[in-house]
Parts: structure tokens; sequence; C-alpha cells
């Protein structure tokens, strides 16, 4: 991403412009990943990376000769393309039959979680292993079906990108969690197990190399500090 300054407005270029670009800034051409050292007075090395990826981590600066600086000041992949997106539910706990948490055993851990009045309220409970409701979510499941269901968004959107024709998808995820002594506990991994069908002359080698690159976007994945295992199963039509 680069960011383009001119006296009236500033342009922004897309992340694919920063792959294919070759770099003239008046002082002569270079290709990606070269470095143009200095030559003369007010210019310093600039070097430009492939992978616009390890651009998230540095701002880059180009210096260069004060006549030609209101023309591309700096650019930066972190500060052209970082948004924040935030995401708001709400939980009421209904499980209160009358004498609230007086004891551990007097009250229902039934709840249920709401975001807005367009979407159906979703009924939760603890797992059954600690006094609650089998016929609800628990907190367990709905994490390991965002994982899920974060995964099969990206591997569409990255088969849909790649020419591969997904015609069905079904996942039969599973997640581990251990529990210490002391009733604390801690998830150690989750599993994905999609069966995919992808239509015929779709590459079958690429539909399943895509599950490595879905796990690398995935907002959730990359959220956990557990790991999160694939085992795809492919058949074509």
């Amino acid at each position: 991403m680069r960011w383009i300054r001119q006296p009236s407005e500033t342009k922004r270029l897309g992340a694919q412009d920063v792959r294919e670009l070759v770099v003239d800034y008046g002082f002569g051409k270079w290709p990606h990943g070269q470095q143009r050292q200095p030559q003369g007075q007010g210019q310093q090395a600039y070097t430009e990376t492939r992978q616009p990826r390890s651009l998230l981590k540095t701002h880059q600066k180009v210096s260069m000769p004060e006549s030609r600086m209101p023309r591309i000041l700096t650019f930066g992949y972190n500060q052209a393309m970082n948004k924040m997106h935030r995401y708001a539910v709400n939980l009421t706990w209904t499980g209160n039959t009358g004498t609230g948490t007086s004891s551990y055993r007097g009250y229902s851990r039934s709840f249920e979680i709401s975001a807005g009045t367009r979407k159906p309220a979703i009924p939760g409970s603890s797992d059954p292993a600690f006094r609650g409701d089998p016929e609800r979510w628990n907190p367990e499941e709905l994490l390991v079906a965002s994982i899920s269901a974060c995964h099969k968004l990206w591997y569409l959107h990255l088969c849909a990108m790649a020419g591969i024709v997904v015609t069905t998808y079904a996942d039969s995820a599973e997640g581990e969690m251990e529990e210490a002594a002391d009733g604390s506990g801690r998830f150690v991994r989750v599993v994905l197990r999609p069966r995919i069908t992808i239509a015929a002359g779709s590459d079958a080698a690429k539909a399943r190399a895509l599950h490595a690159d879905a796990h690398k976007m995935c907002f959730i994945a990359n959220s956990v500090n557990f790991h999160v295992e694939h085992e795809p199963e492919i058949a074509q039509s």
C-alpha cells in the first residue's frame, strides 16, 4: 500500500499495485526488493518489498530532494490498510429461579445472546458437565463454531478467487479443553474436518492447499493461543 500525496489530494493504491509496482522516482527504475542507494544531498536509501503483509510491521519513509517531496511522501501498509471492526452483543442471564445465586445448585445457567433486532437470539447455557442445559449452546461450542465458520468463509473466498468451484462444504469440528485441578481450564486444540465437493475440472490439489491459506487469514484462528488443525476431505463431482 502506498500513499501518494499531491498538493490538493491524497490517493490510495491497492495491495496489488504494491506487488506489481516498479518504482520510478526520477532517479531511475529498480524492481521490488532491491535498494536504491543514496545519490546526492537529500536522498536516502529506499527498499521496497514484494510481500505486502510484511509491511504490516513497519512504516517506511521515502526521502528525496525537496523539489520532489510533495509528490510522494510516505507509504505504509499498516497505516493505509489497518481497520478497526467492532462487534457488540448483548447477553442476558435468564436463569434466576427465584432466589438468585443463593446456592450453587439453586440457579440455572441459562442465558440468551442477542445482537440487535434483526437476528434471532441464541439460547445459551454452560456445558452439561457444569450443570448446564444440553439443549442450549455453551460457550465452548460457540468458540469451536466461530473458528469453523471463519475458516469456511475464508476458504470459499480463496477458492472463488483461485477459480475453484466449491459445490458443498460441511465441517465436523471438534475442540479439546483441559480442565485444571482448581476448576479453571483452557483449550489445547481445535480440529476442523471439512468435507468439500468441488466441480469437475477444479484443481483438487490446489483446493486442499488453500486450507493453509484460509487458516492464515482467519480472524478467529489468528486470535487464539492454541493449535487449529485441519483434516480436509476433497471430493470431485
